[in-house]
């Protein structure tokens, strides 16, 4: 969302009432709306913030599914170590 910004009007009131000649108020309005189109808005951040969240959301899902992965490859390399031990103890 960009912000409106009257260069013409500026650039006059600039000549007019602050004595500014016509080359200096040009370059100053040029400068002044170049950083305006650079600004974020409100707007500009709400999005990103609801992008940061729905990011944070599909983060945390993966992490539970690789929790849950991991919980699983544990269990099932104690169990196989449990295996291997009873298969030693009988052998032995």
């Amino acid at each position: 969302m960009a912000v409106t910004f009257d260069t013409l009007k500026a650039a006059t009131q600039l000549r007019q009432e602050a004595g500014f000649s016509k080359k200096q108020a040009t370059g100053l309005v040029a400068f002044a709306n170049t950083i305006l189109e650079n600004v974020a808005t409100k707007a500009d951040v709400a999005e990103l913030r609801g992008d940061v969240e729905k990011m944070e959301a599909g983060l945390r899902g993966e992490m539970h599914k690789l929790r849950h992965q991991m919980t699983v490859r544990f269990g099932a390399g104690i169990g196989a170590a449990v295996a291997i031990i009873v298969a030693l103890d009988k052998l032995i």
